[in-house]
């Protein structure tokens, strides 16, 4: 179990997104506790999935530790692109009849708490869909498309976590599968201001933020982190206390 004094709640999944050299100190005190996390016994209507076409991720690791059962999507794609998360999301929404769904990505997050919570706490939200929020906006570039982004996001809430990032979500499943067709359709090589962006073909969250500014009715960011902690950025100003 895991505890932000700063927002005074208990997420559930921990997100560490960049490289390993940007992490904080929390992250690699959390990986050596992965094979000690405790399963749970609670129901819960939910699927959880992850992307992955290599060895099994962190969030594979502490999934099975916990006990919770969990699709891997993509593991037969041998040249893999973030954006196909788009799709695989969708095919698999299609055939599931869970009411609940919960997204992660593969490297960089760890399931410490209970998909039950995190259902709860989703649905006290009102929303269809929420994305894990970080202090930053990425990819922070130098054109009209992601500085409207950028400031719709900034407008939205004035929490230090406001910013979305698209690596762990939860959403109703029927809501997830018409989401993430639309991203499918999106393209924003497309756009002459979206290519200084050099990892444009590969980003599924510049893609999210556009979608996020169209559907801001159904969808929202968890700002209190009562469901998702990120840690990017965050650094030894946010204190985390680690409970077992």
């Amino acid at each position: 179990m895991l505890e932000n004094f700063l927002t005074n709640s208990d997420p559930q999944i921990v997100h560490s997104p960049g490289f390993d050299h940007s992490k904080p100190k929390v992250w690699w005190t959390l990986l050596d506790k992965i094979n000690k996390l405790k399963p749970i016994k609670s129901n819960y209507d939910s699927s959880v999935i992850t992307w992955n076409n290599k060895e099994a991720g962190f969030c594979e690791k502490s999934l099975r530790a916990k006990n919770i059962k969990h699709e891997v999507l993509g593991s037969n794609i041998q040249t893999w692109n973030n954006l196909m998360k788009f799709k695989l999301t969708v095919d698999f929404c299609k055939k599931r009849k869970n009411t609940f769904c919960i997204g992660l990505d593969s490297f960089d997050v760890i399931f410490l708490g209970d998909p039950l919570i995190c259902i709860e706490r989703f649905v006290g939200k009102n929303k269809k869909l929420i994305f894990n929020a970080e202090k930053k906006f990425y990819p922070d570039c130098n054109s009209k498309y992601f500085e409207d982004c950028k400031n719709h996001q900034s407008k939205m809430n004035n929490s230090e976590f406001r910013f979305l990032n698209s690596g762990a979500w939860i959403g109703y499943t029927d809501y997830c599968e018409f989401f993430f067709e639309e991203a499918s359709k999106v393209f924003l090589w497309e756009k002459d201001d979206c290519n200084i962006h050099p990892l444009i073909k590969n980003c599924d969250q510049s893609v999210i933020h556009g979608l996020y500014k169209k559907y801001d009715f159904d969808v929202n960011i968890d700002y209190n982190c009562r469901i998702f902690q990120n840690l990017s950025n965050t650094g030894e100003e946010i204190k985390l206390n680690i409970l077992y």
